[in-house]
């Protein structure tokens, strides 16, 4: 039996490079996001070339930026 194959509606290159002119709009270096996510530099990075992140590490994204979610995911 074949499983179908999955296609996500969403884009995470689109959502990582959000992340990214969020990040560099508030003037933060991507060890400075990390340090106060309390992870490393290249999740920072792995984030911000679109690979999947979890949520909970968007939301403080998010709050750490001054912007939503829904902003860096792109629904609003």
């Amino acid at each position: 039996m074949t499983l179908p194959t999955f296609t996500s509606a969403m884009d995470y290159v689109a959502i990582g490079d959000r992340l990214r002119a969020y990040r560099m709009g508030a003037g933060l270096q991507a060890d400075e996001v990390a340090a106060q996510l309390s992870v490393s530099r290249a999740v920072v990075y792995r984030m911000e070339k679109g690979e999947i992140v979890k949520i909970d590490t968007l939301e403080r994204l998010a709050q750490l930026l001054g912007t939503s979610l829904a902003s860096l995911l792109g629904v609003e």
